[in-house]
């Protein structure tokens, strides 16, 4: 079978923990042919930048096309639009279409695709939500309630199926571009299952590299760090705490000077919180391996999947994408004394984190895996 994976709507990184990537890894253990078609821009150490020209991938055929300029970045960058995108599409002759951001200029022209590849399957992937976007009113009634709606209706009935990660996604879809509940399916983030003797394995690896023993309870956060984050509200919380043996690893990368004035003097003031910038996917799989508990405040991040599928307990804030990923396999936290809580409890009893753990598991296994999404994906168009 031949996957086309379009992601020309986000930033395409091959070394990281992304949707994209993991279907990549199911396709290719069910031997199938793959190509990515993106943009041009990638992740480098947490900041957008266009990809090197000698970009080199395995595994998989990768090609990336420039935007189409408007003469306005701000405008070029919400179009989307790749010219001569449709023609690059039919010469691959996909039998899957994977579409992991619908909100693009091209998907429009979805007609010219199916009437040139009438048994082509087009799946289309939703992780959109109000947490994230439509926060002002152009954005939420000339850009997706008028443009893109517009695109996206044009597109429907040349759609097989539209995924949604979260019944947030979902809401956000149908308020945003109606779309029928017949052609909707829930879908969650996918991660990696780590095996119990592999997270053991990084477990003592990580805790070498940090000079920490079985004494050491460790923490970590990772991602990018900015308002909306609460990652004050962490580490004041773990400030507050007295037990030496606790350790907060914060492994990302400051977003606006405004989040590092204001969290650097905390991080400085507790020598029990070591500070990272950026790792790539497989180191941070390690440490999401190694630690004990992993702590996410602040808006949704798809490291929580990742902590799942490495049997992490979570600490996160309830809200319903989250609580599709809880199976009593962590904490609900909603301010700094909410997660100073949190962190009595790990102290009085440590065992707890073992039961969570195996909690996390059972959902993995279940419902995250990447396997079982992309199995999902293909049951979803009837292929196999």
């Amino acid at each position: 079978m031949r996957l086309l994976i379009l992601t020309t709507g986000n930033e395409f990184t091959p070394s990281m923990l992304y949707k994209e990537n993991y279907i990549i890894k199911a396709a290719q253990a069910h031997e199938d042919e793959i190509f990515v078609f993106a943009n041009p821009y990638t992740y480098v150490k947490g900041k957008t930048t266009l990809a090197p020209a000698d970009e080199k991938v395995e595994g998989f055929t990768l090609k990336r096309f420039r935007y189409h300029s408007y003469g306005f970045d701000l405008l070029t960058s919400r179009i989307r639009r790749i010219d001569g995108l449709e023609k690059e599409i039919i010469k691959v002759k996909p039998d899957l279409i994977f579409m992991n951001c619908g909100q693009v200029y091209n998907v429009k022209n979805l007609k010219v695709i199916k009437q040139a590849l009438p048994n082509v399957k087009i799946v289309l992937d939703f992780s959109t939500k109000y947490l994230n976007s439509a926060r002002n009113w152009i954005s939420k009634n000339l850009q997706h309630k008028f443009l893109y709606r517009c695109w996206l209706q044009q597109a429907l009935p040349y759609v097989d199926k539209i995924f949604y990660i979260s019944q947030e996604s979902r809401e956000f879809a149908q308020d945003m571009y109606l779309f029928p509940d017949s052609i909707l399916e829930h879908n969650n983030l996918p991660g990696e299952t780590i095996p119990v003797e592999k997270k053991l394995e990084y477990k003592k690896e990580i805790f070498g590299r940090l000079d920490l023993s079985g004494k050491n309870t460790l923490f970590l956060y990772s991602g990018k760090i900015y308002p909306d984050k609460k990652i004050d509200q962490l580490v004041k919380a773990f400030v507050r705490t007295t037990n030496p043996n606790f350790r907060l690893v914060i492994i990302g990368v400051y977003s606006d000077e405004r989040s590092k004035v204001i969290i650097e003097p905390l991080i400085a003031s507790d020598r029990r919180i070591i500070f990272m910038n950026f790792v790539t996917g497989s180191e941070l799989t390690k440490y999401v391996c190694a630690t004990d508990l992993y702590i996410q405040p602040g808006s949704i991040s798809q490291t929580c999947q990742t902590a799942v599928c490495c049997g992490t307990p979570l600490c996160f804030n309830d809200i319903p994408t989250h609580r599709e990923i809880y199976n009593g396999n962590g904490f609900f936290i909603d301010s700094e004394e909410d997660i100073y809580q949190v962190f009595v409890k790990v102290d009085e009893n440590p065992h707890i984190l073992k039961e969570m753990s195996e909690k996390a598991y059972l959902l993995a296994n279940k419902e995250l895996d990447y396997h079982v999404i992309y199995k999902k994906i293909l049951d979803a168009v009837g292929l196999k």
